[in-house]
């Protein structure tokens, strides 16, 4: 019993560990933020007891908070910063399939082709079209997106060099197929 409520002590107070401003962003109680800001939290912070290390911004994009992301980046929140697991706003928010969290974060500022920095550079077209999420991979596209980024994919066992049409080619959806090739020129 003891060693469960010492498991318990030790993911509720460092592995989750969250800022205040971490929390309500996640969960868009935008009055608790704009009160924690006043009383001087940082809207880039983060809480350095968690294995995570996430801003508001990040908790907020990964949850599909749009209101409280809107509000931190109005207050001067970096959609460009990276947590301890290599991600951004932008590419929580892809995973999530958040496509309005998406659209918000590029139109304020959030670089479309940074990669994570977990070893694989998957950028976040990449993982849209991981995500077989169309609506995404057009948003990045018509953001400027770069197609040819080469990025390390796992495929069962092996893992080989890969490129956006290329993975779209072996998952296969139309879709997203038809908005990474070009057009036929007459």
């Amino acid at each position: 019993m003891l060693r469960i409520i010492l498991i318990s002590f030790f993911f509720s107070s460092t592995i989750l560990a969250q800022t205040p401003l971490e929390k309500a962003a996640e969960t868009n109680q935008i009055s608790m933020m704009v009160t924690l800001v006043e009383k001087g939290a940082d809207v880039n912070g983060t809480d350095p007891d968690s294995i995570w290390e996430r801003t508001p911004l990040i908790a907020a994009a990964r949850r599909g908070a749009n209101a409280a992301a809107a509000w931190l980046l109005d207050h001067d929140a970096n959609p460009n910063v990276y947590d301890a697991a290599g991600s951004t706003a932008l590419i929580e928010a892809v995973q999530g399939n958040h496509v309005e969290m998406v659209a918000l974060l590029i139109r304020k500022g959030a670089e479309t082709e940074l990669p994570t920095q977990d070893g694989s550079n998957r950028t976040p077209l990449i993982w849209a079209i991981l995500e077989q999420n169309p609506q995404t991979v057009e948003l990045l596209l018509r953001a400027g997106t770069k197609t040819g980024v080469i990025f390390k994919a796992q495929f069962g066992k092996t893992s080989q060099a890969t490129s956006a049409l290329q993975l779209a080619q072996k998952l296969g959806n139309k879709k997203i197929l038809n908005l990474l090739q070009p057009a036929p020129t007459p």
